[in-house]
């Protein structure tokens, strides 16, 4: 509990940095829930009301702080090498991640995610550095999984491009072609065909070591 605890207090400095804004966007609707379940209560003589408010509002604020923490924690991300990774790693849900399956000596990667919709190819970096390398990986994967679905995405601020914080939900939003047992049998097979891949130098995240 107490580093549960803890874990909000930083959330909240973070957020509160990145948008200064935060006291207001979580505590005025939260008071005006509060507020709206008095009166109502009052007027009607049903006391229950206030307690269904209380716990309205603290929904309510828990719903808009996750969310702009959530946003405070990409924009701290955002634009160094590996924010992708560390977003895919952060994904909830049958998603097995494996980081820089190709990259470039100025840091533009092409990951690699296994899941229901089949493997996805996630390029992020420079476009005119990265397309070789993610035309190469995506022959290289038509090869070896045949006819099992293959997605790309391309992470940037481009109008093709999915930016970082829609990431996740780009993810979830495309369709389930394998069952759930089919999906750790086929990252286990890929994982055995990347034991010779070379590692790239710098910080990139490693499978199990989540963005909190």
């Amino acid at each position: 509990m107490r580093e549960r605890l803890e874990q909000m207090r930083q959330a909240w400095q973070i957020a509160h940095a990145a948008n200064p804004r935060l006291p207001w966007l979580v505590f005025v609707p939260v008071a005006v829930i509060l507020v709206a379940g008095i009166v109502a209560s009052v007027l009607t003589g049903l006391y229950w009301i206030v307690a269904s408010a209380a716990l309205l509002a603290a929904l309510v604020g828990m719903v808009v702080f996750g969310r702009q923490a959530q946003s405070a924690q990409y924009a701290s991300i955002e634009g160094r090498p590996g924010a992708a990774a560390a977003v895919l790693d952060a994904a909830r849900g049958q998603w097995f991640v494996r980081p820089a399956v190709a990259f470039t000596k100025k840091q533009d990667f092409v990951h690699r995610v296994v899941g229901r919709p089949g493997v996805i190819l996630v390029a992020e970096g420079k476009s005119t550095r990265f397309k070789p390398l993610l035309t190469k990986e995506r022959t290289r994967m038509k090869r070896i999984v045949g006819d099992t679905p293959l997605h790309v995405i391309t992470v940037g601020n481009g109008p093709k491009d999915t930016s970082l914080d829609k990431l996740q939900v780009t993810l979830n939003k495309l369709p389930r072609e394998l069952g759930k047992r089919d999906v750790p049998r086929l990252a286990r097979e890929l994982e055995a065909l990347d034991r010779d891949l070379p590692m790239p130098k710098g910080y990139i995240p490693q499978p199990g070591k989540k963005m909190r």
